[in-house]
């Protein structure tokens, strides 16, 4: 379904300017103290950007293909440039800007530090959009996988989906190299492709019932298992992705709903991984639904100390900012970037590449190198930034491809090494993402892109098996339309 527009296009441009320009007005105005007059300036601009880039998808009278633009834009709204205006709701009464206790402190938001966002926005979607012009001119109307049939689209799903789940639910296999790269985005091929048909009307009921109703919620509770609240979500998320193609006003509505259920029960879930990973490895179903209630108590109520020295629980007021607060935080990639070039190159000097290299070593599989470097990128990262003792070794930090392009850099990586990664994400846009695909190249595309909207991680374990897992999926897809001669 597409939203119409009804106005012209003279009249939409002067709307969309009096919007923006009202938009910026208003950040302007209720900017935080800790955020400079000129750093809300530039910050605006960056938040209208976004914007801009999420409306036109959704607005556009075209059919459009899969959401992956808009979905970039959208984390670059959330993770950097609308954070800087949210920095006395999350660090509220004047507390430290701070991502973690004991780490380096923000003192405020610059125009400089905040240009950074700015620009390195702008570089990656100049970059997209250039090349995914003219790839997609280039490619016109040829296919990189052609069509199947109904029966072995279905029969491909399923073999896709049941891998993918068995995979995850192996005990002490999750997170082994290659094959975790392939067989986790093999089930967001699986699951998309079952959706699509489902919708289609193409898949029998018994599958649908089957697929969502028991392998789905398996695959769900095998990601509570793991303790990653990404693992949670991640298929769920994969197939509302898919889901922009068959109805972009639903779709709105879907992510608003999953949003808000992720805001609200995050820190309940933290609670609950938090206390669980002091447990025995199989502790009872018994075992686990009390530490479901302490973790729902811990997130809606709080002790207070009372004069004769005993605890009080009462259910606390203001529970959904303090849920919102954490959420926000935990989103918050402004900071870290903050801190990043407040200590580069005084403290810490400049990477010079060194760690965009990985890039090309990921998709190595440590099959044909052994040797091969582990990446514990997010550990070095933490503990030569200060962000994490230098003692911890269980604990990371995300490294945000903005960050470590200043981190390698500095403002020309923000320039140069943002054009590159657009580009690249512009020339597999328009070589997958096609309005009014199949379903199967639908579902690759979403297989593809969805992991490369979060753009949370460092560069080379974000897409470093991008390329071995397209080449992987679109062999077996041929080896699928292979058609078997009857003797």
């Amino acid at each position: 379904m597409t939203l119409p527009l009804r106005v012209d296009s003279v009249k939409l441009w002067w709307w969309s300017l009096l919007v923006g320009l009202c938009l910026v007005g208003f950040l302007l105005f209720f900017r935080p103290d800790r955020l400079t007059l000129a750093g809300a300036f530039v910050g605006a601009l960056a938040v209208v950007i976004c914007l801009v880039v999420i409306i036109q998808y959704f607005t556009s009278p075209v059919p459009q293909g899969l959401p992956f633009f808009a979905g970039m834009a959208f984390f670059y709204l959330v993770a950097f440039a609308i954070q800087p205006f949210l920095v006395d709701f999350i660090w509220d009464n004047g507390s430290d800007i701070r991502i973690y206790v004991g780490s380096p402190e923000v003192f405020e938001f610059n125009a400089d530090n905040v240009s950074l966002i700015f620009v390195g926005i702008v570089s990656l979607f100049s970059g997209f959009i250039f090349v995914q012009s003219h790839v997609r001119h280039w490619i016109g109307s040829r296919h990189l996988v052609a069509d199947l049939s109904c029966n072995r689209q279905t029969w491909l799903a399923w073999v896709c989906i049941l891998a993918h789940v068995a995979w995850v639910l192996l005990p002490n296999k999750y997170g082994a190299g290659a094959l975790d790269k392939l067989l986790i985005p093999l089930g967001f091929f699986g699951f998309g492709l079952s959706f699509l048909l489902a919708v289609k009307g193409r898949l029998p009921k018994y599958h649908i019932i089957i697929i969502f109703g028991i392998l789905l919620p398996l695959r769900i509770y095998a990601g509570i298992s793991i303790g990653a609240a990404v693992m949670v979500l991640i298929v769920p998320a994969s197939i509302l992705f898919i889901f922009a193609t068959v109805n972009r006003r639903l779709f709105i509505y879907s992510v608003a709903t999953l949003s808000a259920f992720t805001a609200v029960f995050y820190p309940f879930f933290v609670t609950y991984r938090s206390i669980m990973a002091w447990e025995v490895p199989s502790p009872s179903l018994e075992r686990r639904i009390e530490v479901l209630a302490v973790s729902w108590r811990d997130m809606t109520t709080k002790e207070i100390v009372q004069k004769n020295g005993d605890m009080k629980t009462e259910f606390e007021d203001d529970k959904f900012a303090r849920v919102f607060r954490h959420v926000a935080r935990r989103l918050n990639q402004a900071v870290v970037l903050s801190v990043v070039k407040e200590k580069t190159p005084s403290v810490v000097p400049y990477w010079q590449g060194k760690t965009l290299l990985q890039v090309v070593t990921s998709p190595i599989p440590r099959l044909l190198w052994p040797e091969k470097p582990k990446e514990v990128l997010g550990s070095w990262f933490g503990k030569t930034y200060g962000f994490i003792d230098s003692s911890d070794l269980s604990m990371s930090v995300n490294l945000p491809w903005l960050v470590e392009a200043y981190a390698n850099f500095g403002w020309y990586g923000i320039v140069g090494v943002m054009l590159l990664c657009g580009a690249f994400l512009g020339t597999l846009d328009a070589t997958l993402n096609r309005p009014g695909g199949s379903p199967v190249e639908i579902a690759l595309a979403g297989a593809v892109m969805f992991p490369l909207i979060n753009q949370e991680s460092n560069i080379s374990l974000t897409m470093g098996g991008t390329i071995n897992f397209l080449i992987c999926a679109v062999t077996i897809i041929k080896v699928a339309s292979v058609r078997i001669k009857s003797k």
